[in-house]
């Protein structure tokens, strides 16, 4: 093995002319941002919107609903408590059936969520209707 020279080539992204945007490499660095980190940063977007949403529109609920400090307070702290709640039934099911299931389940509340409370809205509003 004495006769053997090791020959490594490295290519900067400098020493490029035009990078190929379609090139394995660059692909392979946006696939985990793109699967990975958007999704989750969408979701600690909303969980923070969520926990602070009552404060932005505080002059807005006393106004329109007639309520005061304390109901404000009770409003943002049943989110708070939910989101305490969930946590130890959450670690059990992410144990038992791994993150990547859960989370893609859990993904879908929201939107199952908000379909059932517009039905019950639209409910709402014939039974109001009818005579």
């Amino acid at each position: 093995m004495s006769g053997s020279t090791n020959l490594s080539v490295t290519v900067k992204c400098s020493d490029r002319s035009s990078p190929n945007p379609a090139s394995p490499i660059i692909a392979s660095c946006w696939r985990p941002i793109v699967l990975v980190f958007l999704p989750f940063a969408a979701g600690y977007f909303l969980s923070y919107f969520f926990r602070t949403i009552n404060a932005v529109i505080a002059g807005q609920l006393t106004a329109e609903l007639g309520l005061d400090a304390s109901h404000l307070g009770l409003m943002t702290s049943v989110y708070f408590l939910t989101f305490a709640a969930i946590q130890l039934p959450l670690g059990v099911l992410l144990d038992r059936f791994g993150p990547r299931r859960v989370q893609a389940d859990f993904s879908l509340l929201p939107p199952v969520a908000r379909h059932c409370l517009q039905q019950v809205s639209n409910l709402q509003r014939s039974w109001l209707d009818a005579p």
